[in-house]
């Protein structure tokens, strides 16, 4: 089996079927991947071999992506593209962020400044209302700022606040911070960020990007949208190192979502 090979030779082995598919960022994982498994002491077997076979299972997937099997190939495109795996919270990261917000809301427990409730940035928000970028149904804005989740006895003017009471406000906080977390996980990350110019052009320089107060994902300004464009302009068939690989419909799906 492959994980009984040696490390290097593993790794080796690795890149050459990761160097058939376009897309660099596997390359980069190969190489954290290894690194952390490398950097695990001997003694912590359960840990090494855990590392090892969750690599080899990536490595099959990767085989099977080359070979043609499109279940194989959507899935290298989810990891190479950030909606799966550590790339997904890199690629996120920006976007959630509840530092530097010009006005952030008041605290929901009064004397604690740490019950804030989340703050949904202008990305995020679009995202999340955007029924192409999320993996279920899109959310109305409505439920950005009360949660279907959350009981109307958080609204003291409710009739059930009236009648049975307000909701204990910690039960409040951990509501809206669950249903803030649940969400955002079925977002799709962007690709890049794009704002409109003077010229009412779209733009995704980050120069651009910062002067319109935007949020700068890790991926900006590397045209990796317009690389998956030209993917799907090629034919049904590309030759990939040799390997004949159906993709076409792959790609197509997976762009449409941006």
């Amino acid at each position: 089996m492959v994980f009984k090979l040696p490390v290097f030779s593993f790794y080796r082995h690795y890149l050459r079927q990761v160097r058939r598919l376009p897309h660099s960022y596997l390359r980069i994982k190969a190489s954290d991947d290894f690194r952390a498994l490398a950097a695990t002491p001997t003694h912590k077997s359960q840990l090494r071999n855990s590392r090892i076979k969750r690599i080899s299972k990536d490595l099959r997937r990767i085989g099977l992506a080359v070979t043609g099997r499109q279940d194989a190939f959507s899935y290298i495109l989810d990891l190479a593209y950030g909606r799966r795996g550590k790339l997904k919270w890199e690629l996120m990261e920006p976007l959630l962020t509840q530092a530097n917000v010009p006005s952030l809301p008041e605290p929901i427990i009064h004397s604690r400044s740490s019950s804030r409730p989340p703050v949904y940035s202008a990305e995020l928000s679009a995202l999340l209302i955007n029924t192409a970028s999320r993996t279920n149904k899109s959310l109305e804005l409505h439920q950005l700022k009360f949660p279907p989740t959350l009981s109307s006895r958080a609204n003291p003017t409710s009739e059930e606040a009236r009648l049975l009471g307000p909701l204990s406000k910690r039960l409040e906080f951990n509501t809206r911070w669950r249903y803030f977390t649940r969400e955002w996980k079925k977002v799709y990350p962007p690709l890049e960020i794009a704002v409109k110019g003077n010229n009412g052009l779209l733009s995704t320089s980050v120069s651009d990007v910062l002067r319109a107060e935007g949020k700068i994902v890790g991926s900006q300004d590397q045209g990796l949208l317009d690389g998956i464009k030209e993917m799907v302009a090629q034919n049904d068939t590309t030759l990939l190192d040799g390997s004949v690989v159906v993709i076409k419909h792959c790609w197509e799906e997976f762009l449409s979502s941006y």
